[in-house]
């Protein structure tokens, strides 16, 4: 999950590289990974399923680097990815990636083009952007609105999570040219190690995404456009698509950027699962950085509208605000603030109140 919360650009180079270079004939190994430890204090004007929100939150993962250089010239790589919170250590993601001149190719439990590629408008301050799912810890859902996974679906989030973490899957990206670089996945179905696809939800997903990144008197380009489609599986009656794109410009300590997605999902539920399914939903982001010295401030805004739920076939909409600041520690350590504000519009029949949240969450997240 630390694509989501700490990539913006999410080149494939950051992913596919281990360790440094290995020499020819030369094998290496090391250990990384991360944790983030923090504080939230949530205020909610909402139904009575949804309660305040005031709790220690915790998100690391142990990730495990391996790769070879063979006389050839082509590199093996692998890694795996454990999550580590108490309770629910598992593999995040776990996948081995072949890499040369001519691209590289990445094969396992891995997030797919169309998300690895996206450039977001929401730019990350610290750990946290304002289209991050951790915001939800804090701030809970509420099931009287039919909205249940708001920040997880092209609602509220421009990546499409579909696409992400342990999703077997092996895709092709070729090296950046002239600063354009562009990848392509398939997945045969939405579960890992299954001998099969018969009984998934989601099958015969096809992933793209292109991404350009480049600088122009001064100015930092980064913008991105992806597609995913997958048909139906078990339960599910009809295919889903999604387009992602995003855009950002820099300049000096300055970052802004903005970024769309746009699903249409015919199945009974967001991109194969069987609860709180859109038929369509539109999402946008937008976002503005500062960095000096160790120091950096961030706003961000998201806006989401999903016709359809599984409960209901109206509107729902949803806004959300966020203002942070962060400070480096040294030795890879960060300190945090941010100040979160969330509303969330059901439209389910006899519902008359927003989901009104406000909050303060303050952590430190260590690099190593």
């Amino acid at each position: 999950m630390k694509k989501i919360l700490m990539g913006t650009t999410a080149l494939v180079a950051a992913t596919a590289v281990t360790s440094g270079a290995a020499q020819a004939g030369e094998t290496s190994m090391d250990i990384t990974g991360y944790n983030y430890t923090a504080y939230g204090v949530f205020s909610n004007d909402a139904p009575s399923d949804v309660s305040n929100g005031n709790d220690l939150y915790q998100n690391g993962e142990v990730h495990f680097n391996a790769s070879t250089t063979l006389d050839s010239g082509l590199t093996i790589a692998y890694q795996i990815q454990y999550e580590t919170e108490v309770g629910a250590v598992s593999v995040d993601e776990n996948f081995i990636t072949l890499s040369d001149s001519w691209g590289s190719i990445i094969a396992g439990g891995e997030n797919l083009p169309n998300y690895k590629t996206h450039v977001t408008g929401a730019m990350y301050t610290g750990w946290h952007g304002i289209n991050t799912n951790t915001i939800t810890n804090w701030a809970g859902v509420s099931t009287e609105y039919g909205i249940t996974s708001e920040f997880h679906t092209a609602f509220m989030n421009t990546y499409g999570l579909f696409s992400h973490d342990d999703t077997d899957n092996v895709s092709y990206y070729t090296p950046r040219i002239s600063g354009l670089q562009f990848g392509i996945g398939y997945a045969p179905d939405n579960q890992q190690n299954d001998g099969g696809n018969g009984a998934a939800a989601i099958q015969d997903t096809i992933s793209a995404g292109l991404n350009y990144s480049s600088e122009m008197s001064g100015v930092g380009i980064a913008a991105s456009a992806g597609y995913i489609v997958h048909g139906d599986g078990g339960s599910a009656s009809g295919d889903a698509d999604m387009w992602n794109f995003g855009l950002q410009l820099s300049s000096g300590g300055f970052t802004a950027g903005v970024s769309y997605a746009f699903s249409d999902d015919d199945e009974n539920g967001p991109f194969g699962t069987t609860t709180n399914g859109v038929n369509e939903s539109n999402t946008i982001t937008a976002g503005i950085t500062y960095a000096t010295g160790p120091y950096q401030i961030g706003l961000g805004y998201v806006h989401g509208e999903a016709e359809g739920t599984i409960a209901n076939t109206s509107e729902d909409e949803g806004d959300a605000a966020m203002v942070s600041l962060s400070y480096s520690l040294g030795g890879g350590a960060t300190w945090d603030a941010h100040l979160v504000w969330r509303d969330l519009q059901g439209e389910v029949a006899g519902n008359s109140d927003d989901v009104e949240n406000f909050g303060v969450i303050t952590g430190i997240a260590v690099n190593f």
